[in-house]
């Protein structure tokens, strides 16, 4: 039903290409069931929760399930699944809203007040040398929705599985193989709607840009056009997104209604906490020649091993910063990206690690 619909679209991307670069592929952000970013089809849904400068996010929600919404037309009760497949695990969000209203206002599925999702510490890119995880994972999501979702529902309520920086990291053969095992399996034993283009990896800028708009969306900004930077570290990257004054290298038109915005999004592959505190304890049993090693980035009496490597921590903050700008900040490819500077936002939104350390240290969110 919702095919002819989606000549509805209301967001575009177009890449802006460096100079002597292959020119991208321009493609439309429509409406899912036939949306594309930068030449690759989408379906996204998501939730988060902003709170000043630090956030619990959930990366593909809000934003992208609002688009998705605008396009339905008939008003009724709906519901869909979001699974958030990252470097660090698996989690799976359940929403529900009502389709005809103008701009949808989407909720998590809520029971006794508590916001339902389900969240395993296994990863699915583990299926690259475990194919079993898939099945381990998906009969968990499937079961953990079928008891929340109304049995009228399940059959029209679709999933959708993105895959994040931890599927990145593998060589694409592998992300194909565990793509099309991911959707044959669910396509067997799945009672809710799924197709291939439903399960995919996303983009390090797709990453970026849909956690600038979620934040926006959230703050009422993409109303007021007056926006907030975005700042994402997961476990294996980190993106950045902002709004450029000037278009550019990495920079994004985004037409959002009547509004028009230029985003600058780049992302950081091998720069999100696990990934970077790998590189820290690899090099260091380089340079010492050893698989024991002393880390200044650990807190006194930390001991254990972490990536085949026995670390014990020593909490020495000015030999872990001098670690740290060695070997990530100096490095060309930090260095070599500008970031646009903007007048118009005046602070960040920081998600996921910002957010777990800002509330681990008991923080003010804006700290």
């Amino acid at each position: 039903m919702l095919d002819h619909l989606l000549s509805t679209c209301i967001v575009h991307f177009r890449k802006i290409t460096r100079v002597n670069e292959e020119p991208q592929l321009v493609n439309r952000f429509s409406c899912p069931g036939n949306g594309y970013f930068l030449g690759k089809e989408f379906h996204v849904i998501t939730d988060m929760s902003v709170n000043q400068c630090a956030v619990s996010i959930n990366l593909f929600t809000l934003w992208v399930m609002w688009v998705y919404l605008l396009c339905l037309g008939t008003a009724r009760i709906k519901y869909g699944i979001m699974v958030d497949a990252g470097s660090s695990g698996t989690r799976a969000h359940l929403y529900t809203w009502e389709s005809g209203t103008e701009i949808p206002n989407v909720l998590p599925v809520r029971i006794n007040g508590d916001a339902q999702f389900v969240k395993m510490s296994i990863r699915l890119a583990k299926a690259a040398k475990d194919p079993d995880v898939i099945a381990t994972i998906c009969t968990k999501i499937i079961e953990y929705a079928k008891d929340r979702i109304p049995n009228a529902e399940i059959q029209n309520t679709r999933i959708f599985i993105y895959c994040t920086a931890g599927m990145r990291l593998l060589p694409p053969p592998d992300q194909q193989r565990i793509l099309n095992s991911t959707f044959e399996y669910l396509q067997k034993h799945s009672p809710f709607k799924v197709k291939s283009r439903y399960i995919r990896v996303l983009t390090g800028v797709e990453e970026g840009v849909f956690g600038w708009l979620s934040v926006n969306h959230l703050l009422g900004n993409l109303i007021s056009g007056h926006t907030t930077g975005a700042l994402d570290m997961g476990g294996a990257s980190f993106q950045i997104a902002v709004e450029s004054p000037e278009e550019g290298p990495d920079v994004y038109p985004l037409n959002v209604g009547s509004k028009r915005f230029l985003v600058f999004a780049h992302s950081y592959l091998g720069y999100g906490a696990n990934e970077a505190l790998r590189k820290v304890n690899l090099a260091i049993s380089s340079i010492m020649g050893s698989d024991n090693i002393t880390n200044p980035c650990y807190p006194i009496g930390f001991v254990q091993k972490v990536h085949k490597i026995n670390v014990n921590g020593s909490g020495d903050r000015e030999r872990c910063e001098s670690l740290v700008d060695a070997l990530l900040v100096e490095s060309a490819e930090f260095k070599s990206v500008d970031v646009p500077k903007h007048s118009s936002y005046p602070h960040f939104v920081g998600m996921s690690s910002f957010f777990y350390l800002n509330s681990f240290l008991n923080l003010p969110p804006g700290s």
